[in-house]
This record gives C-alpha cells, sequence and structure tokens, in this order.
C-alpha cells in the first residue's frame, strides 16, 4: 500500500510539472513575439524555461516521494560537474555562444549572414547551433562556437537585386 501511495504521488507530481512546463513554453514563447520585447524569438529560450521547470519538479519529486536530499545531491553534482564540463567542452561553448548570439542580438531570425563558407537567412538559434536557409533552400547548421570564432558577417537583405549590364559603346559581337 505504501508502494502505491508513492507511485500515485509521483504521478501527480509528474502530471503537474508536465502542466507547469506547458505553461512556461506558452508563455515565453508569447512573452518573445510581443513587439517590445528586447530579446529574439529563438527557441533557446523556451528550451531552458522547459529545462528548468522539468529540473524544479523532479527535484520536489525525490525530495517528497523517496526523501532524497537534494540540496546533498546538487553539491555532489557541482563537484562532479567539473570533470562533467570537460567532457562536454564543446557542448558547454556552443550553450554560452547560442545565450551570447541571442541575448546579444548578434544574429535573429530573419537576419542574412554568412560565417565562413555558409550564408543563408537564419531560420532559428537552439541552444547547440544557427540553422540557416540557403538561396537553394538547403538548411545548414553552423555550431554556435563558430559563431564566435569564425568572422560572422551580416549582409543586407535580400529585397534589393543588383544585377551587373555589360556595356559595348564599339558595337562589337557580345559574344567575343
Amino acid at each position: 500500500v505504501d508502494w502505491l501511495s508513492t507511485a500515485i504521488t509521483v504521478a501527480i507530481a509528474l502530471v503537474i510539472t508536465a502542466v507547469c512546463a506547458h505553461i512556461v513554453t506558452r508563455l515565453i514563447k508569447k512573452l518573445l513575439h510581443v513587439d517590445k520585447n528586447p530579446l529574439p524569438a529563438s527557441s533557446i529560450f523556451v528550451n531552458i524555461g522547459r529545462v528548468s521547470v522539468w529540473a524544479i519538479g523532479i527535484c520536489v519529486i525525490l525530495s517528497s516521494c523517496f526523501d532524497v536530499n537534494v540540496s546533498a545531491a546538487i553539491t555532489a553534482l557541482g563537484i562532479g560537474g567539473l570533470a562533467v564540463s570537460l567532457g562536454f567542452q564543446d557542448t558547454l561553448s556552443n550553450l554560452i555562444a547560442g545565450l551570447q548570439v541571442s541575448l546579444t542580438k548578434l544574429v535573429t531570425p530573419g537576419d542574412r549572414i554568412r560565417v565562413g563558407t555558409n550564408e543563408g537567412i537564419v531560420d532559428d538559434v537552439t541552444w547547440r547551433h544557427t540553422r540557416i536557409l540557403t538561396v537553394r533552400g538547403d538548411r545548414v547548421v553552423i555550431p554556435n562556437s563558430l559563431m564566435n570564432t569564425d568572422a560572422l558577417i551580416k549582409l543586407a537583405p535580400l529585397t534589393t537585386v543588383r544585377v551587373d549590364v555589360i556595356v559595348n559603346p564599339d558595337g562589337a559581337d557580345m559574344d567575343k
């Protein structure tokens, strides 16, 4: 009977956490699409909000249902996090670069950019990469860490078209 009440409590807490994560996700998406919002409408902020709600929900479940000392676990994770961070060095550099790119509005969805040999319109900035759409319709994924290390060029929008015209005043044959 004791395990049944624990299972029901865990199930209820998971449902509440899922509902809260859904509400936070919709709220962040709505706030990011407000005209006076200083932040770009990138999915990185939605993902950080969702992960934060789930982490708090899991900590509450562990503490209340299984009597786990969450503060001691978080302290142990902090110490172990140093070792893990060395293994996830590229992922962490992409995450930090993604936050930097989004918060400083270096690149926002809709911008036309060139990074290295890749050129296109920014589709989305996530926690790991920036996705651009090329003129040919290809989707190119650029790791956020490259946005900080390679030359990032913001190009003019494609609303203007430049056509080079060759003028031949001598009246000679154009094929020659």
